[in-house]
């Protein structure tokens, strides 16, 4: 607002009449070796490592002694076969052209390959607070990878007390009311009371009248228990139809 109450005449002025207010940015730098640039790729995949609860020496030394993945590793290296060569090593055959090395590390796309020895720490790490089964396995997504790792996730989840104590309860299924008989005797309820005063009893509920005999077992064998129905069938079940 101040400088709108003068007029000015603009006048061009040549860039060699002009000061450098930044000299600084504009001084040359000597230069004693080209610069080779950073590569992005081989960046990206070590931070990916270093993120997790183990440096790049621990998986690079477990991946070289471990007998599956020192396999994987001289065949990212040195190119895989055309065909499986043993099944403990299909999956990661399927993955063959996604799996890379870096550091001495394998990665399946950004996700670390963790060796079987490394992988009860992993998992310590991804459960630490308990977040249940969903956030580890959006978690682990993020970082890491290994054969069923799912399945690994979740049993972690199911074996620990406090993730069992605080999970939703499973939803209720619906009741389904028995179908009212046609008859009597066409179903019957059966359970043996006892012991009450040293004996055992036979209960027995006729579904559509409600009936109910009671009998004194001095036997809850099988054998005794359907001599005991074929009296009370004889008495009603033939006499109803």
């Amino acid at each position: 607002m101040l400088l709108a109450a003068y007029q000015y005449d603009i006048e061009y002025r040549s860039t060699a009449k002009h000061a450098h207010t930044d000299c600084l940015s504009r001084l040359p730098i000597k230069i004693d070796k080209p610069d080779e640039g950073v590569d992005e790729v081989k960046l990206i995949n070590l931070l990916q490592i270093e993120s997790l609860p183990l440096n790049v020496n621990h998986v690079r030394k477990a991946t070289q002694t471990d007998p599956i993945l020192s396999r994987v590793l001289q065949y990212t290296m040195t190119g895989w076969p055309d065909k499986q060569t043993a099944p403990e090593i299909t999956q990661y055959f399927n993955k063959r052209h996604e799996i890379t090395v870096e550091d001495g590390c394998l990665l399946w796309g950004i996700r670390v390959i963790v060796p079987p020895q490394l992988r009860k720490r992993v998992l310590f790490e991804l459960h630490t607070g308990h977040p249940g089964i969903v956030r580890m396995k959006s978690l682990a997504r993020l970082h890491v990878w290994w054969p069923n790792l799912d399945k690994d996730i979740a049993t972690v989840v199911q074996q620990c007390d406090d993730c069992q104590k605080s999970r939703n309860k499973p939803q209720q299924a619906p009741l389904h009311p028995w179908d009212w008989p046609k008859m009597p005797w066409q179903r019957i309820h059966i359970d043996f009371a006892g012991p009450f005063m040293a004996k055992m009893f036979l209960i027995v509920v006729d579904s559509h009248s409600k009936w109910l005999e009671v009998e004194l077992m001095h036997s809850i064998t099988s054998e005794a228990t359907i001599e005991k129905l074929r009296e009370m069938f004889a008495r009603y079940a033939f006499h109803s139809n």
